[in-house]
């Protein structure tokens, strides 16, 4: 039997069942998005092998999967453990309904199992696509979705170059934050708040917040769209216009954490504020913005490439955020993570 992700334990038992046709049997007040992921699974039948769920209202993400000749058997500490017991079942049936006797024991090892989907560069995807993604993100029993939003959402200030770019509506963010919330999975904003402002700042409006205002586009447009357009933190403008791209789309979010980017902010410190500590205008600027999201009861995540040329510095970054680690490289650098450990900050690799 081939789960993904492999469960702690399976052992198999001596013959089969058919779940063609199933009788489902709920404890009482049992969450009705563990109820809706039973029923679309199979259909109840009163003629059909009974499958019984008891789960407690803990938040353990735990269970026990019991298949036996005389029904199945669920148990959990909390709704999402049931939840990830019936996605194990859906794993079981993809290749016929009737499946091997076995009982399985799984607990995921990680509490943030994210995955991360740029709708900014190339086509953007429909909720549709959308949907399915976090269909196969909950079967793989991830719990966390970001979208990587640059100019693709209806904020105010990209509305220049909406007709000819496309965006989601906050209509459709909604729609995919409910149905991320049915199955279990939390729509994390992320947001560019500082670097990869390529639109904002090469408009005729914004170009005068950036930190290299005269500079004009010479290489391939998706280079281009990674370098030369940073924000400049020290103009008032540029952080009154964050806020209002922060409080755009907390209006369609209900996580408690938000995203801030914050990354590749190549030309800072080269432009406008040349002469000026780099590290600094950084550190500040990203400071102005973790404290406006903790007024709004937010956790704030960036990324941590920031952290690769000042591990000296990764002290003076606000202290409850939680740093994001990446690499493209097929050997990664793991000095950058050992870093961030090594000064006792939060990650997620």
């Amino acid at each position: 039997m081939n789960i993904i992700p492999q469960v702690k334990k399976m052992t198999e038992g001596t013959g089969s069942v058919d779940l063609t046709h199933v009788q489902w049997s709920f404890c009482d007040g049992l969450d009705g998005r563990v109820i809706s992921a039973a029923h679309r699974l199979a259909p109840t039948s009163p003629a059909g092998v009974k499958i019984r769920i008891d789960s407690g209202s803990g938040k353990s993400e735990g269970y026990t999967l019991d298949i036996t000749t005389n029904g199945v058997s669920i148990r959990s500490g909390g709704p999402a453990g049931a939840f990830y017991a019936i996605m194990t079942l859906r794993q079981l049936v993809r290749n016929g309904r009737c499946i091997r006797c076995c009982s399985i024991t799984d607990v995921p090892d990680m509490e943030y199992r994210g995955f991360y989907q740029d709708v900014s560069r190339g086509k953007i995807p429909s909720i549709a696509t959308l949907k399915s993604l976090v269909d196969r993100m909950a079967e793989f029993k991830l719990n966390s979705l970001q979208l990587y939003v640059e100019h693709t959402f209806e904020f105010r200030e990209y509305e220049f170059c909406r007709d000819e770019l496309g965006c989601l509506t906050a209509e459709e963010i909604n729609e995919l934050r409910e149905y991320c919330a049915e199955n279990f999975i939390d729509l994390v904003p992320s947001v560019s708040l500082f670097g990869h402002l390529y639109h904002l700042l090469q408009s005729d409006r914004y170009r005068h917040l950036s930190e290299l205002p005269d500079y004009q586009p010479t290489s391939h447009y998706w280079v281009e769209r990674m370098r030369h357009h940073t924000i400049d933190p020290l103009c008032g403008e540029s952080f009154e216009l964050v806020c209002s791209l922060i409080d755009q789309y907390l209006s369609v979010s209900d996580s408690i954490w938000f995203n801030i980017c914050c990354d590749e902010t190549f030309d800072l410190g080269r432009g406008v504020n040349a002469g000026r500590d780099r590290s600094s205008l950084y550190i500040d600027f990203v400071r102005r913005i973790t404290e406006y999201l903790t007024r709004r009861r937010r956790h704030v995540m960036m990324w941590s490439d920031f952290t690769w040329a000042h591990p000296d510095k990764i002290k003076d970054l606000p202290e409850s955020t939680v740093l994001l680690s990446w690499d493209y490289e097929v050997e990664p650098n793991e000095d950058h993570i050992a870093a961030i450990d090594s000064a006792g900050r939060k990650q997620i690799v």
